[in-house]
């Protein structure tokens, strides 16, 4: 992984996939966190690391805290449909 990640300054994507993981009990965060870094070239590909991973690793980053479960925040392809009609866009497929 790059120590810094560029893309996190960059203007957000038309499109992009977010994903989210929980660390599994007795899991190495250390060998994790490598190969995950094989993945993370910072900019077109960035990570995030949530505050359980970084106790994990016995550390500690003054203000990090944990964040609402993001994958409450799906949206559902109803509503998706719904704001598009509402503005006037043509109506078509939402996933």
């Amino acid at each position: 992984m790059v120590p810094a990640q560029r893309g996190i300054l960059l203007p957000a994507p038309r499109l992009a996939v977010y994903l989210t993981f929980d660390l599994a009990a007795r899991v190495d965060a250390r060998d994790t966190l490598a190969r995950l870094g094989d993945q993370v070239d910072g900019e077109q590909v960035v990570a995030g690391i949530g505050l359980s991973v970084v106790q994990a690793l016995g550390r500690q980053i003054e203000g990090l805290r944990v964040l609402a479960d993001v994958r409450r925040l799906r949206p559902q392809p109803g509503r998706l449909r719904d704001a598009a009609a509402a503005h006037g866009r043509r109506r078509g497929r939402y996933y």
